[in-house]
């Protein structure tokens, strides 16, 4: 399982879907209380969370608590971020990302925070690992699956969490982690998640 504590130690950067991914855990809070890092997302990426995964729950009032617990920070791009934001943003990068993804690569890599990107776009991690390699990022899986919260929140409750996301986020889930997840959280309830594909169930069973 991957160590979110072996990275760099700056605050991991999260993008607008990987919000998304963890209100769709339904306990975000346990989940970045867990982890014990900072967790920053800039302003233009919490303006593209939009909506809440789970059915009749706000996505507002649920960010909000985030902040007001200091689990979760909102900081504009500013300066040096700004320029590489503007850049990344632009058409010239073969049709530009969304202007989420330009920030969240932007504050990570231009930031002065030493800030570890989490991003789950194809796109967006195409780009930085062209432009930055050395910046590595993480997935919003990775996240889930770190060692300090699998020891921190009970198997039972942790697999549900993983699978709300799945099932109600289609949290985006890389090939090389669909058998450890479909472990995780069962056959049965693998068989529900489109994003972990055929493949990882056929592994499974």
């Amino acid at each position: 399982m991957p160590l979110i504590s072996s990275k760099r130690s700056g605050p991991l950067v999260l993008d607008a879907s990987v919000a998304i991914n963890l209100l769709g855990t339904g306990d975000a809070a346990a989940v970045l209380k867990a982890l014990g890092r900072r967790a920053i997302i800039t302003d233009r990426a919490f303006r593209e969370v939009r909506r809440h995964p789970l059915p009749e729950r706000s996505h507002e009032s649920e960010l909000l608590a985030l902040s007001d617990a200091e689990l979760l920070k909102v900081v504009p791009v500013e300066g040096a971020a700004y320029d590489v934001f503007f850049e990344l943003a632009s058409a010239n990068i073969a049709g530009g990302l969304d202007d989420g993804e330009a920030a969240t690569i932007a504050l990570a890599v231009a930031g002065n925070l030493d800030g570890v990107p989490v991003l789950d776009d194809r796109k967006a991690r195409n780009v930085l690992g062209r432009r930055w390699p050395d910046c590595e990022p993480l997935f919003t899986v990775d996240m889930l699956t770190d060692l300090t919260v699998v020891d921190l929140i009970p198997q039972a409750e942790l697999a549900e969490l993983v699978f709300r996301t799945l099932l109600h986020a289609r949290m985006r889930v890389p090939a090389h982690m669909r058998r450890q997840v479909v472990a995780m959280i069962g056959f049965d309830r693998a068989r529900k998640c489109r994003t972990l594909g055929s493949g990882a169930h056929r592994d499974a069973a």
